[in-house]
């Protein structure tokens, strides 16, 4: 037993040793390593910055869903507690805008990702779009970020009062919140839009590397994305007002920041502009 032992003690001094040195050299890769990580810059993507800092992953495509039947009444409607009502579906009218709206993107792009808000005039929009540039094309519901912004207590007033509220409300703060209504419609000032869309977009940044096309309903989502895209004032994203069907390319960072957008609504910021001088105070 005492020789078995004895014939066993270099084994195990070498055992030690290579344990030790096996240690040592771990311990050295790791501060190798740590050292890489610090010189090494972050690439990991988060929130994203706007207006952009760096190249985007996807470029944009932004329409506004065709007119809807509350729409067409020229009544406010963006309580998202309605948003699935057979009264919020596209109008004929509508329809004809959504499948030009395709005919326009289809020239562009093949196979894209359609990001839609979840509103029933926005899915049926999104369906006229794949329709027509077929299989590969991709739709992806978006739940809430892409909900219509919120008038509160300004909702079932006139359509056509919405530039008062810009000028009331948005021209003179991004954070200024219209009242909400006592049977629970929410209200969001500019800032309360931008939070979301921008949590909107860091999601497509992150997961998507495409042409995306974005389907909103109502104009505010989509301006306050392009005025941010492009680095304007958030308080004057009316701007660049949407009408029911319009499709803007928007594209990659260096298309967002190349020269005006392609068709401001001078007329939309001329009434705004009106309504403004109007408002006392």
């Amino acid at each position: 037993m005492l020789v078995a032992l004895a014939s066993c003690a270099p084994l195990a001094a070498a055992a030690s040793l290579e344990r030790r040195q096996f240690m040592q050299a771990a311990a050295g890769c790791g501060a190798a390593a740590t050292t890489a990580a610090a010189t090494r810059p972050a690439t990991a993507s988060g929130i994203l910055l706007l207006p952009p800092t760096k190249p985007l992953m996807n470029r944009y495509w932004l329409m506004r869903a065709g007119e809807n039947v509350k729409e067409a009444e020229g009544v406010i409607e963006t309580n998202a507690a309605w948003k699935y009502s057979f009264a919020n579906g596209l109008t004929d009218r509508g329809k004809e805008q959504a499948q030009a709206a395709a005919e326009v993107i289809g020239q562009g792009v093949d196979a894209p990702v359609v990001r839609y808000a979840t509103a029933r005039h926005c899915k049926q929009t999104a369906d006229a779009v794949g329709a027509r540039l077929g299989r590969a094309t991709r739709l992806m519901p978006e739940s809430s970020l892409l909900d219509a912004r919120g008038y509160g207590a300004h909702e079932g007033q006139r359509l056509s009062s919405v530039p008062e509220l810009w000028a009331t409300y948005d021209a003179r703060s991004r954070y200024a919140r219209p009242p909400e209504a006592e049977d629970g419609a929410y209200a969001e000032s500019v800032e309360d839009v931008f939070v979301r869309v921008r949590e909107f977009l860091s999601v497509c940044e992150t997961t998507l590397c495409d042409d995306v096309v974005v389907i909103a309903p109502g104009s505010d989502i989509l301006s306050i994305i392009e005025a941010a895209l492009r680095g304007r004032k958030l308080t004057s994203h009316y701007d660049l007002a949407y009408e029911p069907g319009e499709v803007r390319y928007v594209g990659d960072l260096g298309d967002a920041t190349r020269g005006p957008p392609p068709r401001p609504d001078a007329d939309a910021a001329a009434r705004v502009r009106a309504a403004r001088r109007s408002v006392p105070g």
